[in-house]
């Protein structure tokens, strides 16, 4: 939790698999400024819907003022793209800045442009991916109004519906930042979280991955938390511009 409080960003997600009953586990954390993802906790809940998002931020706020004795504001989220996560953190926090995982837009764009024939889709792809690297909103701004009028010209209508959804997905405020100059120094994917639930699972020769009874799911849970508060390392974590902190990543 130490950590929690020289960071201004949270990751968060569910994942399954885990209890016999079926219900989520969601999962929520933070990256270093080497990207690496150090987990805050873990919780079940029956849903994951924006109230059980709402509740496990809430109780982080809650363990990290009272473990550190300071008011915890993160303003930034990097989930995926589910409204739930959102809505969730904005019931608790001040939401300033929403990544939208890259993973997940790409992902999405590709099996909207299935439709287009594959030689045209492939150059677009190519523009798309251009566009992620951008490491300035002016520049992003430009790239998009580029590769809309680039596009347009060739006066296809498959081309033209794609755009049209792209332009209203992924081109609004709120749904823009998926690309690397929105966030600069943090991840724009929130990978690494989705990469420990692997970790997750394969806790303790992977008995997590035997869809447990709740009660059982839930005591080891607690062990593999207790794990992650025992381990101590230090990790560099960017308070400002021009300076680096050394923390330890659990108490």
């Amino acid at each position: 939790m130490s950590l929690a409080v020289k960071t201004k960003h949270i990751l968060a997600d569910a994942t399954y698999k885990l209890v016999y009953e079926g219900y989520p586990s969601l999962t929520v954390g933070t990256t270093d400024n080497n990207k690496k993802f150090h987990h805050f906790g873990i919780g079940i809940t029956t849903y994951e819907k924006q109230e059980d998002f709402a509740f496990i931020f809430r109780t982080v706020k809650k363990t990290v003022e009272n473990v550190e004795g300071v008011e915890y504001e993160p303003d930034t989220l990097i989930p995926d793209n589910a409204p739930e996560i959102t809505n969730g953190f904005k019931d608790v926090f001040s939401l300033k800045k929403r990544v939208n995982c890259w993973a997940h837009v790409i992902r999405n764009i590709d099996s909207e442009s299935n439709r287009i024939e594959l030689t045209l889709r492939q150059k677009i792809r190519r523009d798309m991916l251009a566009i992620q690297v951008v490491d300035a909103k002016e520049k992003f701004d430009k790239s998009i109004q580029l590769l809309q009028e680039k596009w347009k010209a060739i006066n296809d209508q498959k081309v033209t519906e794609f755009l049209e959804y792209f332009n209203r997905q992924w081109c609004v405020e709120g749904r823009n930042g998926w690309f690397e100059g929105y966030l600069t120094g943090k991840p724009s994917t929130s990978n690494g979280l989705e990469s420990s639930h692997r970790a997750i699972k394969d806790y303790h020769n992977g008995c997590l991955r035997k869809r447990l009874p709740l009660k059982q799911c839930l005591q080891e849970m607690f062990n593999l938390v207790s794990k992650w508060s025992n381990k101590h390392s230090k990790v560099s974590v960017i308070e400002s511009l021009d300076r680096c902190l050394q923390v330890a990543t659990a108490r």
